[in-house]
């Protein structure tokens, strides 16, 4: 068994509170010791009385006491009893008739005090370990009685000691996770193309304004994800969106011609090294209106944002015809809608495995073509605490969000470095999942909310977390 032990060895002469300063002369000087073993506290120690007077008919009760900081908790060790002569043959009475104080019918000792003699008697006892006893106060209390057994005088000493044991400061044990393996990397690649169509046409006329450069930026898209050999191509997908100055009908219609017009463009220029094309509506463009609308200075912008925003349309087109009544409506057409009339390009592609160097490089270039597993294995490349760890757990988050593996890493390396309130807000959102409850109950006592801490610790437990019992040990001091 683990064995903690904090000990004092303080030689403290105290004078007795005024009370106990009228019934024994002199002082008396305390050298206390306290050990954490297991979960007991055991106390060793002993009452120096040589710099004491009793009177005769004068019973001197001791009693050591540890006694939470607010007064609600407090354990009374085993009392000792110190008598004058004739008040020593009075107690062999009383106790022989069951007659005696409490505290001197229970003790643990008993001793008849010579004046004027070197003389000390032991404080010795043990109790069950509680977490309150961290920031608990050692203190005897001196009691002296009379011939008659009436009180003559209290007092208490405190006697100061390292705290015995402090839950927020254990080695709680956390563990990070290695996130699982994606068998193929599918990652996608986005271009959005503002091909100009003639009015109703769905012809991709090259030399019709700005086409020829549009087309031209669409071909450094492709050819730059069909050129990196990281790469394996399988799919591509073109969107069509539409503004919203026609019904939605003709709307739909007229981009799904234009995506394929597009479409049949790219698969004549690049044959059979492209995938098969995917044509679909995207729909009208409302959030791309919204947003332009929104950082404009139009002269109505706040009543077309009501509109845009209004659930009381029963259709979009209902929408479009609130809009034509804006005296910027013809404004919004000319310089808002062009570009609410696109072709979203997607390339689809499997990102080949990266040996550990090599992914080291790419989570700083390109972190979007690496697996979270991948990341986790740079990360766990430095060091704890190195700068490169973090950034690797912080890169994992961020394109990772969704990931509990990911945030529960984070949360680990935030608790190691110090840092518990981090590690809760990193968990709370993911608190109903595996894994997350052990860490929260480690940062939770390292906070100070021991309560809390040990019921995250019990629900770790059963779990099946494989360090819980251990920190719920270190929480209650069990170890």
């Amino acid at each position: 068994m683990k064995r903690i032990k904090l000990t004092l060895i303080t030689l403290f002469a105290a004078i007795a509170g005024l009370a106990a300063q009228n019934a024994y002369e002199g002082v008396i000087s305390y050298n206390a010791g306290l050990d954490k073993v297991g979960n007991k506290v055991i106390l060793k120690g002993a009452a120096d009385l040589s710099n004491m007077s009793l009177n005769t008919r004068q019973m001197l009760i001791l009693t050591p006491i540890l006694r939470s900081e607010d007064g609600t908790s407090r354990v009374e060790f085993p009392s000792v009893v110190i008598t004058g002569r004739n008040r020593t043959k009075a107690l062999k009475r009383e106790i022989a008739f069951k007659s005696a104080l409490p505290q001197a019918y229970n003790a643990a000792q008993y001793m008849r005090r010579h004046n004027g003699k070197s003389e000390g008697i032991a404080l010795n006892g043990e109790c069950p370990y509680a977490p309150w006893m961290m920031n608990a106060k050692l203190v005897v209390r001196e009691e002296v009685r009379g011939c008659a057994k009436c009180p003559m005088g209290l007092g208490e000493n405190a006697i100061p000691f390292t705290p015995l044991f402090n839950p927020a400061e254990a080695p709680y044990v956390l563990a990070q996770v290695t996130p699982a393996e994606e068998e193929e990397k599918h990652r996608e690649s986005h271009f959005d193309a503002y091909i100009n169509f003639k009015v109703d046409k769905a012809d991709v006329l090259n030399d019709y304004r700005n086409n020829r450069a549009e087309l031209q930026k669409v071909h450094d898209f492709i050819t730059t994800v069909k050129s990196n050999a990281n790469y394996s191509v399988n799919k591509m997908i073109i969107e069509g969106f539409a503004s919203p100055e026609a019904s939605i009908a003709h709307n739909k219609s007229l981009s799904e011609r234009r995506a394929k017009s597009l479409a049949t463009v790219l698969e004549k220029q690049y044959g059979n090294s492209l995938p098969k094309v995917t044509t679909k509506f995207g729909g009208e463009d409302w959030a791309g209106l919204k947003a332009a609308v929104d950082k404009s200075g139009i002269a109505d912008r706040d009543r077309a944002m009501e509109i845009i925003n209004s659930t009381q349309y029963a259709n979009d087109d209902l929408r479009e015809q609130a809009l034509k009544q804006l005296s910027s409506y013809k404004y919004m057409l000319n310089e808002f809608y062009p570009n609410l009339r696109r072709n979203s390009i997607t390339m689809g592609y499997i990102v080949r495995d990266y040996t550990l160097e090599e992914a080291r490089g790419v989570i700083k270039t390109a972190p979007q073509e690496l697996s979270e597993a991948e990341m986790f294995r740079v990360a766990m490349s430095y060091p704890e605490g190195h700068p490169e760890r973090l950034f690797a757990l912080n890169t994992t988050l961020k394109y990772f969000p969704a990931s509990v593996t990911g945030r529960i890493n984070m949360a680990v390396a935030a608790f190691n470095a110090g840092d518990a309130q981090q590690a809760i807000a990193l968990l709370s959102p993911v608190q109903g999942e595996k894994g997350v409850s052990n860490i929260l109950g480690a940062a939770y006592a390292r906070m100070g909310d021991f309560q809390r801490a040990e019921a995250y610790f019990k629900k770790a437990i059963q779990e099946g977390d494989a360090n819980a019992q251990q920190n719920l040990d270190l929480l209650l001091g069990n170890k």
